[in-house]
């Protein structure tokens, strides 16, 4: 999952345009996944140049809103699959053919 989706998380109170310049300096970085961003250290994200106290406070903030909900980034469509599936799971789980 790409860096950009830190701005599919954002809501109104997030400034995009931080947001942006977020995304572009951890582009710059090398820095394309959040599997990337995942595992690097405090250390190492303190030493990407352009990343200040605000910057850092509001990536931390999207990291949080996305670990805590990561159906934001989910399409209406694979909401709907899932809730599908879980409908068929209980199903299966009534009739005693699953746990």
């Amino acid at each position: 999952m790409g860096v950009i989706c830190l701005g599919q998380v954002a809501d109104d109170s997030d400034n995009n345009t931080e947001i942006s310049k977020l995304i572009m300096i951890l582009d710059n970085a090398g820095i394309y996944t959040i599997g990337e961003l995942m595992g690097m250290t405090f250390a190492d994200l303190l030493d990407i140049s352009r990343i200040g106290t605000k910057r850092r406070d509001l990536f931390f903030k999207l990291l949080q809103r996305l670990s805590s909900n990561p159906e934001l980034l989910m399409t209406e469509n694979e909401i709907k699959r899932l809730k599908k599936l879980e409908g068929i799971k209980n199903r299966l789980r009534e009739m005693g053919m699953i746990r």
